[in-house]
């Protein structure tokens, strides 16, 4: 496992408390943002993104475009915002 696997996966991990009590953690969606941040140049400089970290982005891409039909509508509207987000941090990739 990795951090930023840990930061989405882990017992009390973002997705845990996004899906299990319907609360979108700013703080610890901007761990995770800061995190991708520090590992996209290593990412980019070695040539490849670990499995566990794939798999976590991954999981996390998914779950936050599944949405939940508990989710109230602030949660809702901040949930599709950070999917984005992270598609687009993802996309830099590329370049």
């Amino acid at each position: 496992m990795s951090k930023l696997s840990d930061l989405i996966n882990a017992e009390d991990s973002f997705l845990v408390k996004l899906r299990c009590e319907n609360i979108f953690d700013e703080s610890k969606y901007l761990e995770i943002k800061n995190q991708i941040a520090i590992e996209i140049p290593v990412w980019k400089t070695q040539g490849f993104v670990l499995n566990c970290d794939v798999a976590a982005l991954i999981g996390l891409i998914d779950q936050l475009a599944g949405r939940s039909r508990f989710f109230n509508e602030g949660t809702a509207i901040r949930v599709e915002n950070a999917c984005i987000e992270i598609e687009e941090i993802i996309d830099c990739l590329e370049s």
